[in-house]
């Protein structure tokens, strides 16, 4: 897909990543402490933007706008294939939460949507809802909407309970703060 919008190759923490908005998830996987690789691998008509190394290996693709994405199908060939467990589709925005887990007490927030398959084999494709959960030490955690719920980053099942406190917008913002005005590279 042609995009209009011209990438600016960006710097941080001493890596060049193709695009500004690829820098600033960089920062957000920093700050939210998880394990990241840039550009991991290179698959038949896919180059996955990261891999997040946590309790389940996720492949994470950033596009400026959802309207980007190829098919959904395109990806769950991947992970019918078994390359890997979860996609994690990634644009400019996160967006507040309104869906099974949301509480009146603490807004929570999808960074992107995920793909996957349930427990039962079935294709699904989910909000990504960050948040703390019940019993991480207060670490930044993700999980979709099913009712078999699992912290994807710690592996941690159990009964859903999903604060916010504002972290992830911080985070969100912070990310941008690191990234935004770092100068442009020149291209090669």
């Amino acid at each position: 897909m042609n995009y209009s919008i011209k990438s600016i190759p960006t710097h941080y923490k001493g890596r060049l990543y193709r695009s500004r908005l690829e820098a600033r998830w960089a920062a957000f996987f920093d700050l939210a402490e998880w394990k990241t690789e840039y550009e991991p691998i290179d698959l038949s008509g896919w180059s996955p933007d990261f891999l997040i190394d946590e309790a389940m290996p996720i492949l994470a693709e950033v596009k400026p706008h959802q309207s980007y994405f190829q098919d959904e199908n395109f990806y769950f060939d991947f992970v019918d294939e078994g390359v890997c467990q979860a996609i994690l589709l990634l644009t400019n925005e996160i967006y507040p939460y309104q869906g099974i887990f949301a509480r009146r007490e603490h807004e929570l927030f999808s960074i992107g949507k995920i793909i996957m398959k349930t427990i039962a084999n079935e294709r699904l494709i989910s909000p990504a809802v960050a948040g703390v959960f019940w019993g991480n030490a207060y670490r930044l955690g993700l999980c979709i909407e099913s009712d078999n719920w699992q912290d994807l980053i710690t592996g941690q099942q159990g009964e859903c309970f999903i604060i916010d406190n504002g972290e992830v917008p911080f985070i969100w913002q912070e990310a941008a703060n690191r990234t935004m005005f770092l100068k442009p590279q020149p291209e090669s």
